[in-house]
């Protein structure tokens, strides 16, 4: 098991735009087998500052979540509204 930490930055004025593309995500990538949590949270103080904290089971099925279609359709979207490339973390809980 392990998280994965993914810090994403939307353009000015596109954070609604992103978070609903999310939204038609998130419920197809919870329900996939090895999925434990994926959340995503919004900055207190930047509207435009996005975390995904994710909980995968192992790495096959983290990979799959690449190749499913609908993770394909909202990839598509991110140019249109991101300011840079995602920053992912992948972490293993030490404590």
């Amino acid at each position: 098991m392990f998280k994965v930490i993914a810090k994403m930055v939307t353009i000015p004025g596109k954070s609604k735009e992103f978070i609903a593309s999310v939204a038609e995500m998130a419920p197809q990538t919870r329900a996939m087998k090895g999925c434990l949590a994926y959340n995503l949270t919004q900055s207190r103080t930047d509207e435009n500052v996005f975390i995904f904290v994710e909980e995968w089971e192992n790495d096959e099925v983290f990979a799959q979540h690449f190749n499913e279609d609908f993770t394909k359709v909202f990839e598509s979207k991110l140019e249109s509204v991101l300011a840079s490339d995602p920053e992912p973390y992948e972490c293993h809980i030490v404590l």
